[in-house]
């Protein structure tokens, strides 16, 4: 009974086994565990078994906030926070069990409290190249433009250059003043403690002008009364594009706050948005003649560069995406007309289409002096930064001197192959069809750099997952993109830009937002998954044969039992025999040597029966241990 407990246990052990594996392959399929949805209807969160693990780790993480930059985070009268970034870390904190525990500051304490560990990480942080080796930064949360404020009955600024010779008041500490200092030298700066203090400065006179982020700027103009300031222009780079910097030494909680950051639904940003930065719809206000032109041209035909994510591009399907897809979706709504994007052509068939007035206007482009003889700009609606990228190894570039004597891919017929060879003719320039080309020359070092937009070049690096390159420094121009009308449509020009000037701010920093901060769909490698399945398959099937095995050698042994069994039973009733027979023979002594003869001869012919099985059972057991029926294990070979 004891052998055959144990045959069992072998055989369920296989089975065992076998489910452990298909438990395996649900796991594969099943992907990352979700924090369960929250009570109020929350979308799901969906964390790795070591960020659950680390978030149970660690109850209270700490956020340090700004204390006075309104409306982004401040404290009210009664030292409580408040502000977008309060209330975007509240929803944030609904999915993480209210973990987060915000800690107002201002903001250049806190930034040296995360450095030196004392803080988790803080909100209201733009990612900078200075900053990348000291922080983890998650997506953007919000993106505002900063304006320039100045008194009303004064000068008009227009731009950074009408700042030239003029006195402006930035914040201590912020990144303007290195802005202003590094692209218009000619401009004065006077720093102060807070915006509030700035934006008074100008309102007394002290300073000709502010430039700053707008929504901090309408909030502190209501609040404080400064009726004597007004809003001018934009300014063509800084925005407050806010995110979470994260110690650099806690990689699994940046990427907690990422994912927390995504499912955060269109609806609970709109409240937040609408709640604190109170934007208006300027309207269209068009032109008797400016209706008549649309109502005569229904459809327009666009060019929409195919592959220059996330600024541009046609996805699998041929559905226009990006970020100017994104703006011509809403100004077809404002204005009643349809924008049919030209599909099947490459960049410079989409020039020659709209050259020759088979296709109506760009989506999205730079303009250059080339270009404006055939075309006709509306004002930029996108300003975007140029990078240098380079492999891990090679040094950072911080002139465009150290370009000298390298390879470098850049994206044919972009403004910017014709800007670097006019500017910068001493540049070897190797033009490629697209970013993800460019990037795959560089990697595989046929190229020493890629000069293109920080924005599309990061996120090929992402859909690629290029870990060996690197954003190694900036060039001194930018792709202030506009949209490009054919020279014969003067009128729409106008037309488009009331349009864009019609799209309130929130829904032009959503848009920016949303592709700025978007990573690729990660794609299910099936081929590798059903490998998996194939040889757990595999090793399923050799359990299972060596359980069959296995069974074929137990029935031998029990058959070799049964024998032994019976031999030992035999030889028992043998001897009981034999010593009756032997009592018999010692109370006969006239019959001993004829009962003597007969116990040799009894004795004799046992030994030759019992002979034969046992030979058998050692012959089976010698068999068994040299492997001929296959390996034993050590409590085989003892039994």
């Amino acid at each position: 009974m004891k052998r055959q407990k144990k045959a069992t246990s072998y055989q369920s052990h296989g089975v065992g086994i076998a489910g452990i594996l298909l438990v395996v392959l649900l796991v594969l399929f099943s992907g990352p565990r979700s924090i369960a949805a929250q009570a109020d209807g929350q979308a799901d969160i969906q964390l790795t078994d070591a960020e659950r693990e680390w978030l149970a780790q660690h109850p209270r993480i700490q956020i340090g906030i700004m204390d006075a930059w309104p409306p982004l985070n401040y404290l009210d009268q009664n030292k409580n926070p408040q502000g977008i970034g309060v209330e975007y870390l509240a929803a944030v904190n609904k999915r993480l069990g209210n973990a987060l525990v915000p800690v107002s500051a201002p903001f250049k304490e806190s930034y040296d409290w995360v450095l030196n560990r004392q803080l988790d990480a803080l909100m209201d942080i733009s990612q900078r190249l200075d900053r990348e080796a000291l922080f983890t930064f998650t997506r953007p949360y919000i993106v505002i433009s900063h304006v320039i404020v100045g008194r009303k009955g004064g000068d008009y600024f227009k731009s950074e250059q009408d700042l030239t010779g003029k006195t402006i008041a930035l914040e201590r500490g912020f990144h303007n003043i290195t802005y202003f200092k590094t692209n218009y030298p000619g401009v004065i700066i006077q720093e102060y403690d807070s915006t509030s203090e700035a934006l008074d400065a100008v309102s007394r006179g002290e300073v000709d002008a502010y430039a700053g982020n707008r929504a901090v700027v309408i909030h502190l103009i209501e609040k404080e009364l400064l009726n004597n300031l007004r809003l001018m222009g934009k300014l063509t780079e800084p925005k407050s594009v806010l995110q979470i910097g994260v110690q650099k030494e806690l990689p699994l909680l940046a990427s907690i706050l990422d994912k927390a950051l995504a499912s955060l639904t269109i609806d609970e940003e709109r409240v937040i948005r609408q709640k604190w930065l109170q934007e208006s719809n300027p309207g269209l206000d068009l032109t008797e003649a400016e209706q008549a032109w649309i109502k005569a041209h229904p459809s327009i035909r666009v060019a929409l560069d195919p592959a220059w994510a996330p600024i541009e591009f046609l996805d699998q399907h041929g559905i226009p995406q990006g970020i100017s897809a994104d703006y011509l979706q809403k100004i077809g709504e404002l204005l009643g007309v349809r924008f049919d994007v030209a599909k099947g052509q490459d960049w410079p068939g989409l020039v020659e289409g709209v050259k020759s007035h088979n296709l109506d206007m760009f989506s999205s482009l730079l303009r250059t002096e080339e270009r404006a003889t055939y075309l006709g700009f509306t004002d930029s609606y996108l300003s975007l930064p140029i990078g240098i990228f380079t492999r891990q190894d090679a040094p950072y570039i911080t002139s465009m001197g150290e370009l000298v004597g390298k390879k470098i891919a850049i994206i044919k017929g972009h403004a910017l192959e014709q800007i670097l060879k006019s500017k910068h003719p001493e540049l070897q320039l190797c033009p490629s069809s697209s970013t993800v080309t460019a990037l795959q020359k560089l990697t595989q070092g046929e190229m020493d750099a890629v000069v293109d937009s920080t924005i599309s070049t990061g996120y090929s690096l992402s859909q690629l997952g290029m870990a060996n390159i690197k954003l190694a420094g900036e060039i001194p121009y930018r792709y202030d993109l506009a949209m490009g009308v054919r020279s014969d449509w003067p009128e729409l020009v106008p037309i488009l830009n009331k349009a864009l000037r019609a799209i309130p701010e929130s829904e032009q920093s959503a848009i920016y937002s949303k592709w700025t901060s978007r990573q690729p769909e990660q794609k299910v490698d099936y081929a590798l998954i059903w490998k998996i399945v194939a040889w757990a398959l595999v090793v399923v099937l050799l359990f299972a044969l060596w359980n069959r095995r296995l069974g074929r050698e137990i029935d031998i042994r029990k058959q070799a039992e049964v024998q032994l069994q019976a031999s030992q039973q035999d030889l028992i009733k043998s001897v009981e025999e034999l010593n009756l027979k032997t009592e018999e023979l010692e109370s006969a002594n006239h019959k001993l040597k004829d009962l003597d003869r007969l116990k040799s001869m009894f004795i004799a012919s046992m030994s030759h029966e019992l002979r034969t099985p046992l030979n058998s059972i050692i012959g089976f057991t010698g068999m068994t241990l040299q492997g001929l029926s296959g390996d034993l294990n050590e409590e085989q070979k003892d039994n």
